[in-house]
């Protein structure tokens, strides 16, 4: 240990468990990110003037679902007019947050803690659309592209593509 240092051993030791509990979430976020990113991007490809107009309006319509996951733009009557952090923003919160706990020799601020709470809620909401997205919106657009005589979505691309962004 660094002989500067005047954190205590338990004060290490509820750092390096909230930092491991921090870390686990903005892994699991990191992931859906990339994956979401890499739809995105496939998405962006198709997109496409000679496309059919209902294949143009589905992929829209995916694009649209994908921009409210990233963004939070959720509709929640008991929030209403409260800002709720998307996908993107609880990553970043995350990667944030870790910073300041891996970088002090203190117990953790409660400012950090509060956010780590907030961008938890709003990584795990995110998760769980961008799940929902691949189960349903994702099986309907690739039925779309079948239909218009196209390659449908890989979801082995993404996981490549994941597996790229997760190790730069």
């Amino acid at each position: 240990m660094d002989p500067r240092a005047t954190a205590t051993p338990q004060v290490l030791a509820q750092q390096f468990t909230l930092g491991e509990s921090i870390y686990a979430q903005l892994t699991v976020s990191r992931k859906a990110m990339a994956e979401l990113e890499s739809a995105e991007s496939q998405l962006k490809k198709l997109d496409t003037s000679d496309s059919p107009g209902s294949l143009r309006d589905a992929i829209h319509n995916a694009q649209a679902k994908i921009e409210k996951i990233r963004s939070g733009e959720h509709e929640s009557a008991d929030k209403a007019g409260e800002h709720e952090a998307g996908l993107a923003e609880a990553t970043t919160g995350l990667g944030t947050v870790l910073r300041i706990v891996e970088s002090g020799d203190r117990t953790a601020p409660a400012q950090a803690l509060q956010i780590f709470d907030q961008m938890k809620k709003a990584s795990s909401v995110g998760i769980a659309a961008w799940e929902a997205f691949k189960k349903t919106d994702l099986d309907a657009l690739s039925a779309a592209l079948v239909s218009a005589r196209r390659e449908p979505l890989k979801i082995t691309a993404i996981e490549e593509q994941v597996h790229y962004a997760m190790t730069r």
